[in-house]
């Protein structure tokens, strides 16, 4: 019962949206968001599709060297995005170029390696790993992601034509 009211009392929370509608510019800026969202859910789908292909190369390619970041498709994945958000993907490349023996694995790495069944086998590929990561960088992080912010920019330019169109009438409407 306490936990109901609670509730309620965080509900009092969503009057702040009241200010989308006192401030045109909010309101400008929130509509072109809810125009681009048809449109976001594509990019989603595309950025999906390239996290699924290079996840599956990855998991193919160095699950062996590296089974801590890259032994199954989901530590795959999740390795990927750390590395398009670019928090620290050097060191997934580097583990990958110079072989897990020679860099950034630890004897923790090695005993959860061996307690979920995978084995280590340290392996260099400098040519394939730099290969592998820059292209995924320069197509997920560099191209993948701006197109958001131009479906963004389009669906402002959007609002922002409308907004005129509707500045327009009105003022053709005050003119008789």
């Amino acid at each position: 019962d306490a936990s109901f009211v609670v509730v309620l009392r965080l509900a009092r929370i969503l009057r702040v949206f009241k200010l989308v509608t006192a401030l045109p510019k909010l309101q400008l800026i929130v509509g072109a968001l809810l125009k681009s969202i048809p449109s976001m859910g594509y990019v989603f789908l595309l950025l999906a599709l390239h996290f699924y292909i290079y996840g599956c190369m990855a998991t193919f390619l160095y699950c062996e060297n590296d089974p801590w970041h890259f032994g199954d498709l989901q530590h795959s994945m999740l390795s990927l995005f750390r590395a398009v958000t670019m928090e620290d993907w050097t060191d997934l490349m580097y583990i990958n170029m110079y072989g897990s023996d020679a860099y950034g694995y630890t004897a923790e790495m090695d005993t959860w390696a061996n307690e979920s069944g995978l084995t280590r086998v340290s392996s260099a590929s400098p040519f394939g790993a730099a290969i592998f990561f820059v292209s995924f960088i320069l197509t997920g992080a560099m191209i993948v992601l701006n197109l958001f912010i131009g479906v963004i920019m389009t669906g402002m330019d959007e609002m922002k034509a409308e907004a005129d169109l509707q500045a327009a009438a009105e003022a053709r409407g005050g003119d008789n």
